[in-house]
């Protein structure tokens, strides 16, 4: 199996200015230009996109995609609880990828009108969840087999709780009585105005006080109920009555054979196992058989969907161009290619279903690399032969030069194929020998004996565990009125205990609106917003709810039914929560605007926590509220949260410093589109793009503008060119731009991908060439797929002298403007 450390693969996302409306409003502004984007599981990467850009928005460019023909997007989903993805299992569905990916915004950390408290907004994410969860037949199966343990165990826990919530309750119910009336008491007299704002403090404290009080006797219930839940499941092998039911099982199978033999002879039994053996073998390579097929089909399937969709680019290119334009001339050539590269495809797909992952991504790389090499032999350094040839005359042309050898690839798929039916045909032929093996029946007393004794056992043991099982009935149905009559007693308190507490706070509203004579009240100040907290508080208490339904099943004789598994599944996850984030209980009750920045963020990452399978996108807060310590603290706790839940953080700032210090790789965004790209440490070190190269020398503070307004120039010309070895860094770009960024560097070797324009590259000529070995190129599915315009080549350009920076930099603006100003072009080349 194909080892893979890449997750999430963008691949040409070219969006048209104005090209749809988004919300009602235009979008985007300018054209929009993202040819690549890959997120890899082991590093930190993030996005340099200005704080002002208000073109590359993701929520919009998520759903642009979604219903757009040429791009591409690949999810690799997780083997097992391993470190790795999987090539072979992968999904292309833009909606299915786009449901994998989370978004985040910093500002809600220094968001001020965050009114929300943890407790309900957690337990609401661990009820979506649940729901999700109770769709699983064995998490239902658990309640099944450990239904009356498990009744007795929430029986118990529920008793040792409650007697403190009622007492917490009904004591609260007494002060907040008696401060409320003596709020009252004191009203239209202007001279007692301090006590009654003292009175009103101490009510609010005593509110709060109750909250976090009654909240500790929750939550220990609900991880008490978490732990045994968890303990019976993990105990289920050695629990009494399972291991007697099993044995049942298991004797009643021995006696099956006992019966056999004892009607036919040991011979005919043992001869029947190996039947059955063999039919077992037989299976499994059907099986595997199927399995390996489906992979290839999947892996297959996709090569020929990118390979439709690169031509579909090509063909919109060519639309874009003039004929008579010499970009046209390479466009027709990769069209033809890429057909030719799909009819491989298609012709062979039969051929090759029993390849392995491996093989086919080995067969993908050898196709691109043989590709290149004629394009490299016969359209780069003899440009010129072929450039005035009408289309059919070079569609003739590679039809008859271009030949690709894939017997290698059939014949080892072939030979797969009949290694697995040699197998299953090897299997039936011995059940053929085995059925016709001669026996002879040998009746026994001795046998008859046997097995009559042994069918007694399993009858015993079979009434002994009913009998078990009526006996746990009978001892929960004796102490079940008593139960009912215990916890019902606990509900009806508390829900007095709450129906009073409402009461009085209609009681006080009504009082005021009284004594106002107006319809509306006039509560003294800090009294309306301490009662509406209350009261929406016991309004919306879960946890009481929750309870409830726990105590409901413990006390009646009721199978589970769907909403009970649901309030289960959500207190056990979120006791798990609870225990993880390692935020104090108080916290759950303070709004997210009131909490300090490392305790929200935590609370706040606790939903992709839940959901645990996505990409989390996280967009940062660059504003003056979010200051470099607050960002520093935030950072830390969302790299161990990604640490340890597995889950790849994409982090989209203009902040250089701290994509400098955090990250591992970057990509540089300009208003529009990708400039550049790679490690941190080589892009910051060695940068390519001048504008790039103005930011960090900080000749400019922000990258806000749109590079390219010529959607042609960078559709068609403009791709994507690795500086070194690897792909560690890269500049998207045309090639002369390159080249002219690159000239102080030598043995820079160039990648390109599939928009780039081999009429540029015709521009490296024979002796500034070598070929590049296929070794240097990389799966589709590693995104740096060669394409056809490619070239195996490294350039080797001539070093130049190093020159003073500040100059370089100062002649590189005089050349691009000297004919503006009618510089002498001989001092440029004096100067430079």
């Amino acid at each position: 199996m194909a080892k893979n450390n890449v997750i999430l693969v963008v691949k040409n996302i070219f969006i048209k200015k104005n090209a749809k409306k988004i919300n009602g409003i235009s979008w985007p502004k300018a054209t929009i230009s993202i040819p690549m984007l890959k997120v890899r599981r082991d590093e930190k990467l993030a996005l340099y996109i200005s704080k002002d850009n208000k073109n590359l928005n993701f929520r919009n460019i998520a759903q642009y995609v979604i219903g757009d023909k040429l791009s591409s997007m690949t999810y690799f989903n997780k083997v097992n609880e391993n470190e790795y993805y999987d090539y072979s299992n992968f999904l292309t569905n833009k909606k299915e990828v786009i449901a994998k990916t989370s978004y985040f915004n910093v500002s809600e950390i220094v968001n001020e009108n965050d009114i929300n408290l943890p407790l309900f907004e957690i337990w609401n994410d661990c009820f979506k969840i649940a729901k999700k969860l109770v769709e699983d037949k064995e998490f239902i199966n658990k309640f099944k087999v450990h239904e009356y343990s498990l009744k007795n165990i929430i029986y118990t826990i529920v008793r040792n709780n409650t007697s403190e919530l009622i007492t917490l309750t009904e004591e609260f119910v007494k002060k907040f009585k008696i401060t409320t009336a003596r709020i009252k008491a004191l009203y239209g007299d202007a001279t007692l105005k301090d006590d009654e704002t003292n009175l009103i403090n101490d009510l609010k404290n005593t509110i709060n006080e109750f909250k976090n009080q009654t909240l500790k006797p929750y939550l220990s219930l609900f991880r008490e109920f978490k732990t045994y839940f968890n303990q019976l499941n993990d105990n289920f092998q050695q629990n009494h009555l399972n291991n007697q039911t099993r044995l049942i099982e298991e004797s009643k199978i021995k006696l099956n054979y006992m019966n056999q033999i004892n009607t036919s002879s040991i011979l005919k039994v043992e001869n029947d196992l190996k039947i059955r053996d063999l039919n077992f073998e037989i299976e499994y390579y059907r099986n595997y058989k199927n399995s390996i097929l489906k992979i290839s089909k999947k892996m297959m399937n996709n090569f020929i969907l990118l390979i439709k969709k690169e031509i579909q680019t090509l063909e919109l290119k060519k639309k874009l161009i003039d004929y008579v334009n010499d970009d046209y001339f390479d466009i027709i050539k990769d069209i033809f290619l890429k057909e030719l590269e799909l009819k491989i495809w298609n012709k062979n797909y039969n051929s090759l279903l029993y390849l392995n992952v491996n093989e086919l991504i080995n067969l993908k790389n050898s196709i691109s690399s043989e590709i290149n090499l004629f394009i490299s032999n016969n359209f780069t350094q003899n440009i010129k032969k072929y450039k005035n040839k009408n289309i059919s005359e070079i569609k003739e042309f590679i039809s008859r030069e271009f030949v690709f050898d894939i017997k290698t690839y059939t014949i080892k798929s072939k030979m797969a194929s009949e290694k697995i039916n040699e197998e299953i045909l090897k299997c039936k032929e011995q059940i053929r020998n085995i059925k016709y093996r001669p026996f002879n029946h040998i009746s026994s007393y001795k046998n008859i004996v046997a097995v009559h004794e042994f069918e007694e056992q399993i009858k015993l043991a079979t009434a002994e565990l009913e009998w078990a099982r009526y006996s746990e009935q009978k001892l929960f149905s004796t102490y079940l009125k008593n139960k009912e009559f215990r916890l019902s007693r606990f509900i009806t308190k508390i829900k007095n205990c709450i129906s009073e507490l409402q009461d009085e706070i209609a009681k006080t509203q009504r009082f005021y609106v009284a004594k106002s004579y107006s319809l509306t009240s006039v509560l003294p100040a800090g009294l309306d917003e301490t009662l509406n907290d209350l009261s929406f508080f016991l309004k919306n208490n879960w946890m009481n709810n929750a309870l409830f339904e726990l105590i409901n099943y413990s006390s009646s004789k009721t199978s589970p039914s769907n909403k009970f598994l649901i309030q289960c599944a959500s207190i056990i996850k979120f006791a798990e929560i609870f225990e993880t984030i390692s935020v104090t209980p108080d916290n759950y009750l303070i709004k997210f605007s009131q909490l300090e920045t490392i305790d929200k963020a935590k609370l706040k990452l606790t939903k992709y926590r839940l959901k645990n399978d996505s990409v989390l996108f996280v967009e940062d807060d660059t504003s003056n509220d979010f200051s470099k310590e607050t960002r520093n603290e935030f950072l830390r706790v969302l790299f161990k949260f990604s640490d340890t839940q597995k889950i790849p953080i994409v982090f989209i700032t203009s902040d250089l410093d701290v994509i400098k210090r955090q990250f591992d790789r970057v990509y540089i965004f300009d208003d529009t589109q990708l400039l550049e790209g790679g490690k941190v440490k080589q892009v910051f070190e060695n940068p390519i793009n001048p504008t790039l190269k103005a930011l960090l020398n900080q000749r400019i503070d922000t990258i806000n503008f749109q590079k390219n307004l010529d959607f042609t120039q960078f559709f068609i010309k403009e791709g994507i060119y690795y500086k070194g070895n690897g792909n560690s860094h890269f500049v998207y770009s045309t090639l002369q731009e390159f080249q002219k960024w690159t000239l102080n560097n030598s043995n820079v070797d160039f990648f390109f991908d599939k928009n780039a324009n081999t009429a540029e590259k015709a521009a490296l000529t024979a002796t500034q060439t070598t070929i590049v070995s296929s070794d240097d190129y990389f799966s589709v599915f590693d995104d740096e797929e060669i394409v056809l315009t490619d070239q195996q080549h490294k350039a080797i350009l001539e070093p130049e002298d190093k020159k003073d920076h500040e100059l370089f930099w100062a002649v590189k603006e005089l050349e691009e403007n000297h004919t503006e100003h009618n510089i002498d072009k001989t001092l440029l080349d004096k100067l430079l």
